[in-house]
């Protein structure tokens, strides 16, 4: 099969690790690969370039310069006439539509990533790409979801129900496990003693993640258990969101309790240095924050969105969004709990239902059927 992908960039973000990781699986099971971008660089650049996969970048320029890359992108692949374009998300989804018009012999394949967005947390621009990804829906051959929320979603906005299927992500097993040295170092540092429990939300800081909901918790959490501490850590966003949630810290008298940390940590020696990991976000389709904690033998406790609770299975604790009360309860039943055996269950289940090669098998199966 010769596979086109079609993404925004390949910097730090969730669907661009699993469209890298399925984009070195699928060549390595002898597909031709190519991965096409809007926007040149990225964290993951290397990474393709050494497995061997093509990259050609479209050169975007300004938000709203979608013409030049159509007109790019086609001359791209009339001159490669793959078999599949792959989308990844909204914008690249409509390019990749609008592109293949009238190629003969290639089918279009949206990639569906995440569920039950509040578009008002987000600008115009957003609201814009999501309202013509609906739009053009019927005009693409078949859609992936990495969720059961977001396949749903995707037919309530017009995607036709029989095109769309449901292939959840895949985790690196060989990279995602439990680190002891990582975990020491980062608590050394961190100034986490061994008594400790430190309870922390890794992931983007993002209004979407309500980073705010956790430390709220945390607030509730506090008198009840001085020995836990928390942490925020991941990719900054909005400025002024970060710094909101350092006076949400203030306001609530946890600033000393805990701390919020941007990149530049090993992920797996983050994950390991918790002893449980924590997602309170308000939207989620296919969560990787928790998977991937889950693969290094933390227990979690996430809110009911997405797929989440299907992710967390029998292993940690669901609570609903926004509700920083049930979570401090959640978090101070899972602290208190014997945890003997429990990283080794949650990571027994990422293995049984979301390892790389069932993401592979999956997404190989589901192309298939569209080439059929």
């Amino acid at each position: 099969m010769k596979i086109t992908f079609v993404i925004r960039c390949l910097g730090v973000g969730g669907a661009e690790r699993q469209l890298c990781i399925l984009a070195k699986g699928l060549a390595r099971r002898g597909h031709t690969v190519v991965v096409v971008t809007l926007y040149p660089g990225g964290a993951f650049e290397p990474e393709l370039l050494a497995a061997g996969i093509q990259l050609q970048n479209l050169g975007k320029g300004s938000r709203w310069n979608l013409l030049a890359p159509v007109i790019r992108l086609r001359r791209h692949l009339l001159a490669t006439r793959p078999d599949v374009v792959h989308g990844y998300l909204d914008v690249p989804n409509v390019l990749s539509t609008l592109a293949s018009a009238g190629l003969r012999g290639t089918k279009v394949v949206w990639g569906i990533r995440g569920s039950g967005m509040d578009l008002d947390l987000y600008d115009h621009g957003v609201r814009l790409a999501r309202w013509v990804e609906g739009r053009l829906s019927p005009l693409c051959d078949g859609a992936i979801s990495n969720s059961r929320a977001g396949a749903k979603d995707a037919i309530s906005r017009g995607f036709p129900a029989s095109r769309v299927h449901v292939v959840p992500n895949g985790i690196d097993l060989e990279r995602f496990h439990f680190d002891p040295v990582g975990r020491a170092r980062l608590r050394e540092a961190w100034g986490i003693q061994l008594e400790e429990v430190l309870v922390g939300m890794p992931g983007r800081m993002d209004a979407a993640k309500d980073q705010a909901t956790f430390l709220k918790a945390a607030a509730c959490l506090a008198p009840l258990a001085p020995h836990v501490r928390w942490l925020c850590i991941g990719p900054p966003g909005d400025p002024s969101y970060v710094e909101g949630l350092s006076r949400i810290a203030a306001e609530y008298g946890i600033a000393g309790l805990g701390r919020l940390v941007g990149p530049g940590e090993d992920i797996v020696s983050v994950y390991s240095a918790l002893d449980l990991a924590v997602s309170s976000s308000r939207s989620e389709g296919f969560s990787n924050t928790l998977a991937e904690a889950m693969a290094c033998g933390r227990t979690c406790v996430a809110t009911d969105v997405g797929d989440s609770a299907w992710l967390v299975g029998d292993t940690g604790r669901i609570v609903p969004p926004e509700r920083p009360d049930l979570m401090a309860e959640a978090i101070l039943m899972a602290v208190g709990e014997d945890r003997t055996g429990a990283g080794a269950l949650a990571r027994g289940r990422i293995e049984r239902h979301f390892s790389i090669d069932r993401l592979l098998e999956a997404t190989e199966a589901a192309l298939a059927i569209h080439l059929g």
